[in-house]
């Protein structure tokens, strides 16, 4: 059974291949919950994640913060709009799942369990709202939103390093200290699954198309820049690259404010 979820552009289609990476998630997060393995897991992967430079999980963690995950689909309005609005489509959805599990199951972090001095911690220490995460969910959103806003050839040649650049931030998650593998892997399936929302959603309602949902799109991209620009997210080390990517997006906002509609 197929989906049709184009409406314009190309015809994108969902099949039951597309929930593949949703399902693999979700069973790898029960196998680690049923067989009791979330601590050895962590510490482990934490621990062989030191080896690296603690800047660079920083890079990587903070580019699926909220903030830069905005900032990001702002660029993709001005040559992309159909993947920024599937990204803008997919946040609902994404809001309501992982901000309502983090309330409901308010799970504590390796910071509240674990002895400081038993794992590598990078960034501001949290300790509460650890199930699921955040941060992999929005990388699987983008991922799913932009897999499924192209055509089947192009998803071919893009689905596995787009893939893996989402698995990495949920790696970063662990080696960060800020959450437990069933945590990344119940956020990576969740995510995926708004992502697919959002690509549904954006075929059925193509703002791109009119000239006032185009504006809307712009307006949205320039407000990410500058809130990229002004706010902090925790990790310092990343401070660099945070303004330039939101400097970026308000330039391609301005862009896109003075021209008309993008086909």
């Amino acid at each position: 059974m197929t989906h049709a979820a184009a409406l314009d552009g190309p015809q994108i289609r969902l099949t039951g291949w597309a929930l593949a990476p949703a399902l693999l998630a979700a069973g790898a997060a029960l196998a680690v919950w049923l067989l009791d393995a979330n601590t050895v897991a962590f510490v482990h992967l934490n621990a062989a994640a030191a080896r690296w430079p603690a800047w660079l999980w920083s890079l990587i963690t903070d580019q699926a913060s909220t903030l830069s995950a905005a900032a990001l689909l702002a660029l993709c309005v001005y040559r992309h709009p159909r993947i920024a609005t599937a990204g803008l489509f997919s946040w609902p959805a994404g809001l309501v799942l992982i901000r309502g599990l983090k309330a409901w199951a308010d799970a504590p972090r390796p910071a509240a369990t674990l002895p400081a001095d038993s794992f590598q911690l990078i960034g501001t220490e949290l300790t509460r709202y650890s199930f699921p995460s955040g941060h992999t969910a929005t990388a699987f959103a983008l991922a799913a939103a932009l897999l499924y806003s192209i055509d089947r050839a192009a998803r071919r040649r893009w689905a596995v390093p787009v893939l893996s650049a989402a698995a990495l931030v949920g790696v970063s998650r662990i080696a960060v200290g800020a959450h437990w593998p069933v945590d990344v892997l119940a956020g990576a399936a969740l995510g995926w699954l708004c992502g697919l929302s959002g690509a549904l959603a954006a075929a059925r309602w193509p703002l791109w198309r009119t000239p006032a949902g185009y504006r809307t799109l712009a307006g949205l991209a320039l407000c990410a820049g500058g809130l990229r620009m002004a706010l902090e997210s925790g990790y310092p080390d990343a401070r660099g690259v945070a303004i330039v990517l939101g400097a970026g997006a308000c330039a391609a906002a301005l862009i896109c404010l003075t021209r008309g509609v993008r086909a």
